[in-house]
């Protein structure tokens, strides 16, 4: 595993470990080509069941169980049979951005989960984008709904880097990314039990 490697896993793991609070649905990590950890029995255990691959974007959500429910590369997602979900192809995002794939749960919602995508580089103006999850759907296996590849105004620069945190109420979330047109400019969406303010 080369440094950049590491250092990756070791902010994917600080994100995570911040969504887990108290809870499993961060119990399962998976990243590059088929490589994860399962923390389920309380200890990491290596796992490849997850039929899914990526270069570097990658976020697994699981059940307050602990038990897989799907995982998104940034453009494509893949649900607990290792099946491409319902119009979860075609997703505007990038394989390839270190932080690029953001999976999280609307709060006060036990089954809408939204995900988000940021560019690779500066050179892609595809900027940052959200989609959403209905658990409800496709059985029980999850299905992209309609509100799909929806662009976020003030983050139309933002590049490689995402991350969420729980809001001050202890029941929101921001999501935050990078917008690296200028220095140092940050640009953060507020999801509550209502969606997602943009």
């Amino acid at each position: 595993m080369t440094m950049k490697q590491k250092y990756i896993f070791f902010l994917i793991a600080i994100i995570l470990l911040n969504l887990a609070e108290a809870q499993n649905q961060a119990n399962i990590w998976y990243w590059g080509d088929y490589c994860g950890l399962d923390f389920n029995s309380g200890v990491p255990v290596e796992t490849h069941e997850i039929h899914a691959a990526s270069g570097n974007a990658m976020s697994v959500m699981c059940d307050a169980s602990g038990n897989f429910l799907f995982c998104f590369d940034g453009t494509v997602v893949t649900n607990s049979e290792g099946d491409t979900m319902p119009n979860g192809t075609n997703i505007i995002g990038d394989r390839r951005a270190a932080m690029g794939a953001l999976i999280v749960q609307q709060p006060g919602s036990d089954h809408l989960y939204y995900l988000f995508t940021v560019a690779y580089n500066q050179a892609e103006d595809i900027g940052m984008h959200y989609s959403v999850v209905d658990m409800n759907l496709d059985g029980g296996l999850g299905e992209v709904t309609s509100e799909k590849n929806i662009p976020l105004a003030q983050a139309w620069a933002a590049k490689n880097k995402l991350t969420s945190v729980l809001h001050a109420n202890g029941e929101d979330l921001w999501i935050i990314t990078r917008n690296f047109k200028w220095d140092q400019w940050y640009a953060a969406f507020l999801l509550t039990s209502s969606g997602l303010s943009t």
